[in-house]
């Protein structure tokens, strides 16, 4: 189960990544408390699931939190593209 939980902490890392990205290129708070909000919802309930939950479906609540942690990876990834094309450098010649 251990290497469950590293895979877990790395698509959170990349998570997190993604979102300090989009956080410094928007300078918006909301951006960042309401991402920060949604995962600690979901990730503090399927944490409790995997810890204390019946074992025949901490697989199943597993593959539901990599689900949504890389949704929400794939949402902020989403979200800096759109920045980063909104703020082209303007060139003066």
């Amino acid at each position: 189960m251990s290497e469950d939980f590293g895979l877990v902490i790395i698509c959170l890392i990349i998570n997190w990544i993604f979102l300090y990205l989009l956080y410094s290129k928007s300078k918006s708070k909301i951006i960042l408390i309401i991402n920060v909000l949604i995962q600690l919802i979901y990730s503090s309930y399927f944490i409790s699931k995997l810890s204390y939950g019946d074992p025949s479906s901490a697989l199943a609540y597993l593959f539901y939190f990599l689900f949504l942690v890389i949704f929400q990876t794939i949402i902020n990834a989403i979200q800096l593209v759109i920045s980063l094309k909104k703020s082209k450098p303007k060139i003066k010649v």
